[in-house]
């Protein structure tokens, strides 16, 4: 539909003038090829070298527009959402470009004293959490928001509910930087990006710290964020993880995941240089999930 819609908007812009077939895709010509065999709205010549279109019966275009595009004469004020604006032009919402402007970043304190801040607001996390439990800002790349501890991803909300795997002293070898204080996000099944975008336009934190699930969508997850952010993120593995790939992964996972995991190799190999730290950790990862044929999911760090 979107072919076809693109193309007869460019030829009612045309009103009665030919319009060559090079300004369309093969998309579009085909689109408009099939329209004409069923209307005969449009004549097809032949110009020269190439092929002309232009419309012969006008009120059959704009009848065919209104019924593609109800709102595709109409003004719409610069105020109206993408989305809403995309189904006056598509009937439906995700028809063109459809981003939010706004991202909502939902968190939780790990540790005392985790703050947030702009130029003029300050947000105490820590305090928000003990209160409510969570909090959120609104957030997009032209703010100034920022925190002096780092911030985690996690995939599941089960990570997200409880924060007792976070690596502290107390518990592990392990030391949480800046003395067990943290942000920590939930973001669903793959990292918006919105955020990506938010966090690439200034140094928001000290890092970037992603726990994934170990499988191809997780991995594309990090090649994602380390194109933006670089050696400001890193991919954190849980303890005991090869044992636990080992007794609890799962093949249909590793699967349906392949695709991302090629993707996501593909560049990470060629990103992260093997003989770093992270780098000989991450290829240990990617070999490992390899080798066993399968993946793990982040809830195993409680087993």
């Amino acid at each position: 539909m979107k072919a076809l819609l693109a193309a007869l908007q460019r030829m009612a812009k045309a009103a009665d003038g030919p319009v060559a077939a090079s300004q369309f895709t093969a998309a579009q010509r085909k689109a408009l090829d099939q329209f004409i065999q069923q209307t005969h709205a449009i004549a097809c010549r032949t110009s020269g070298r190439g092929i002309t279109y232009q419309v012969v019966q006008p009120q059959v275009i704009e009848q065919h527009l209104r019924s593609l595009s109800p709102g595709w004469l109409e003004e719409l004020s610069d105020s109206v959402p993408n989305r809403a604006a995309n189904i006056a032009a598509y009937r439906h919402s995700k028809g063109g470009g459809h981003r939010h402007a706004a991202y909502y970043l939902l968190m939780r304190a790990c540790g005392g004293r985790v703050q947030w801040c702009d130029a003029e607001n300050q947000l105490d996390l820590s305090e928000a959490t003990a209160r409510y439990g969570v909090a959120a800002l609104a957030v997009e790349p032209s703010d100034a928001w920022c925190s002096a501890q780092p911030l985690w991803l996690v995939e599941n909300q089960a990570l997200f509910d409880r924060l007792d795997w976070l690596p502290n002293s107390d518990r592990q070898k392990i030391g949480l930087p800046h003395n067990g204080q943290a942000s920590v996000h939930w973001y669903r099944g793959q990292i918006n990006n919105n955020l990506l975008d938010w966090l690439g336009a200034s140094e928001r934190v000290p890092e970037v710290i992603l726990f994934p699930d170990y499988d191809g969508v997780g991995l594309r997850n990090y090649a994602r964020l380390h194109q933006r952010l670089g050696d400001r993120c890193s991919l954190w593995l849980m303890p005991d993880w090869q044992p636990k790939l080992k007794t609890f992964g799962s093949d249909t996972i590793w699967r349906d995941t392949k695709s991302d995991f090629d993707t996501a190799v593909s560049y990470l190999s060629q990103a992260i240089p093997s003989h770093t730290a992270q780098g000989a950790e991450l290829h240990c990862l990617i070999t490992a999930l390899r080798t066993e044929g399968a993946a793990l999911e982040q809830e195993a760090i409680w087993l």
